[in-house]
């Protein structure tokens, strides 16, 4: 939060990895599922994440990259949709 701010919903930020055994962690902010919000721009705030987050591994010259299922637990967007939206923004 110091060094980057609050990151928005569909953004990411790296940090170090600190003591992990990695170079970076990329959060990435996922949206959260809800009535108030079309599903259509759900799907778009977590392919935007998705995405950024690819690009920002590249940037960082990552050779390989672990990601959750993002927004799919407590945020609730639906696992089915959720592998959907992954596919597509890896493609």
């Amino acid at each position: 939060m110091n060094k980057h701010g609050k990151v928005p919903t569909g953004d990411c930020a790296a940090t170090s990895a600190g003591k992990l055994r990695a170079k970076y962690v990329i959060h990435a902010v996922g949206p959260i599922w809800n009535d108030q919000i079309p599903a259509e721009q759900n799907v778009a705030l977590l392919h935007s994440a998705v995405y950024k987050t690819l690009l920002k591994a590249q940037e960082l010259g990552c050779k390989s990259i672990a990601m959750p299922a993002i927004s799919s637990g407590i945020f609730g967007f639906p696992k089915p949709l959720c592998a959907q939206t992954f596919f597509n923004a890896i493609l």
